[in-house]
């Protein structure tokens, strides 16, 4: 459902409204460009895993929180490109054309999604009671999360002075479910529990990082980062 909302035209208009409120205003012209570079170019080259790459699944939400919170630490006019690896495909070999047959696996199934979800923002958009009627058809649908599963996240940054940050997040619990509700009532927990002021509206973990990694770290989730400098 909250997809489903996202994908009308009222919806759109909201986020990007939405984003725009939550971004400094010195930041919002380089935002614009990385998210310009997230969204036009499909396919990159990542010389780390040998591979191409595509644009992060949630860069248009990512690349704002990165430029917030660069912001907010005196880091302004960020150039963020958020890219991933398709899921089981860390590395790039000659079975997988580097990477190029699981990527086009899966431009073949956003082609055939395209269909619907443009006639979805249709009706979601001018048809009154469309989304009183997705509602009702998926209110029997319910997934309750795997409490056994484990999220693990592997991601590297890359400087543009040429040094890396190798960092490495695990979480209990499925990605959706489990892990997202952990993540968000630890992170509320330790801003009720914190002595130290906090900055007042809508802002990002990066406010907080240091501390509120820690306190992760004691309640099951598991976050580190090395740096490697360029020689």
């Amino acid at each position: 459902m909250t997809v489903l909302g996202m994908l009308t035209l009222v919806g759109s208009v909201r986020g990007a409204i939405g984003g725009r409120a939550f971004l400094p205003p010195s930041e919002r012209l380089s935002a614009l460009g990385s998210i310009f570079r997230w969204a036009c170019l499909p396919v990159a080259w990542c010389s780390k895993n040998t591979s191409f790459v595509v644009p992060h699944i949630m860069g248009s939400i990512t690349t704002a929180v990165a430029h917030s919170s660069a912001s907010r630490k005196g880091f302004g006019g960020l150039v963020f490109v958020d890219r991933q690896t398709l899921p089981n495909q860390s590395e790039g070999s000659l079975a997988n054309l580097f990477g190029l047959l699981p990527i086009l696996g899966a431009a073949a199934v956003i082609t055939l999604a395209a269909l619907p979800l443009m006639l979805w923002f249709t009706l979601g958009s001018f048809v009154p009671g469309s989304m009183a009627f997705a509602s009702r058809l998926l209110s029997s649908y319910s997934y309750s999360g795997d409490p056994e599963s484990e999220v693990k996240l592997y991601t590297t940054g890359v400087g543009a002075s040429g040094a890396r940050v190798h960092s490495t997040f695990v979480c209990p619990g499925d990605a959706g479910i489990w892990c997202t509700a952990k993540l968000a009532c630890e992170t509320a927990l330790f801003m009720l529990a914190s002595k130290e002021p906090l900055p007042a509206g809508f802002i990002t973990p990066g406010d907080m990082a240091e501390p509120l990694i820690g306190h992760l770290n004691r309640h099951g989730v598991q976050l580190s980062a090395v740096t490697e400098q360029k020689i």
